[in-house]
């Protein structure tokens, strides 16, 4: 990765965050993992996606986050704190549903 386009590990980790939670709210966690993992080796493709869709997705999903995305991607350590995020968002989610539903027996 070219250092002059490096994030700071605070903004990386917000990223990592933001998508994590959305997709285990939308429970989503098998299919984002399971293509996360299929086109781990295409990591710098999508990267290069982000760049250039950048312009035309930017008013939907705001500019500066994918620009970010795509800078975040072009390093394969970055997908897999992404995968072990959203596996402990999900863990997270199940122990908390499963307190609750002791709680109501």
């Amino acid at each position: 990765m070219n250092p002059a386009v490096e994030i700071a590990p605070e903004r990386r980790d917000e990223i990592i965050s933001k998508v994590a939670g959305w997709v285990s709210r939308k429970r989503l966690e098998t299919p984002a993992i399971l293509m996360i993992e299929m086109n781990r080796p295409l990591a710098t493709l999508g990267a290069n996606a982000f760049h250039f869709g950048a312009p035309l997705l930017g008013p939907v999903f705001g500019e500066r986050f994918l620009a970010d995305a795509g800078v975040m991607l072009e390093d394969r350590d970055n997908v897999d704190r992404l995968v072990a995020e959203i596996e402990r968002v999900v863990r997270e989610r199940d122990a908390a549903a499963a307190d609750g539903a002791r709680e109501e027996a």
